[in-house]
């Protein structure tokens, strides 16, 4: 499983920026071999999106990605695996380089932002981790978790 939630900018010339917060999940399904290193899934092998239950509030596509939140797990992972991992890299914020990688038990973690957000690095996680964890409840439940 692999859920996302990415701040973007809609510029629009002569309107005013579209600003806000997609969400995404995909699943990778039952015969997949999960990899150990899995922080490269979301760029190589995403897996197949649930259209059903994507979380948009600016239209997809041609967007700049001011801040992302990957989180990556093999299907049917618990959402309090996700939480703990998110809780853990929440803590290490303030000392940690970006973009950072993380990886606690079977769940995996990137995040980055913009380098003029760094300032409100703690706020931007918060926010993405919320729309993250509240998809992958959804996620967990549609799959009779």
């Amino acid at each position: 499983m692999y859920v996302t939630a990415h701040h973007v900018r809609r510029r629009v010339p002569g309107q005013p920026d579209l600003e806000g917060v997609n969400a995404f999940a995909h699943l990778h399904g039952p015969d997949f071999p999960f990899p150990t290193e899995a922080a490269r899934l979301p760029d190589e092998q995403p897996g197949v999106e649930v259209l059903a239950l994507r979380d948009v509030t600016v239209p997809p596509g041609g967007n700049d990605v001011r801040s992302y939140l990957d989180v990556v797990a093999p299907d049917g992972t618990d959402v309090r695996a996700a939480e703990a991992t998110i809780d853990q890299v929440r803590d290490a914020l303030a000392v940690e380089r970006l973009p950072l990688v993380v990886r606690h038990g079977g769940v995996t973690l990137r995040f980055g932002l913009q380098f003029g957000l760094y300032g409100v690095r703690r706020e931007e996680f918060d926010g993405l981790a919320a729309k993250v964890l509240a998809l992958w409840e959804r996620v967990y439940r549609a799959q009779g978790g």
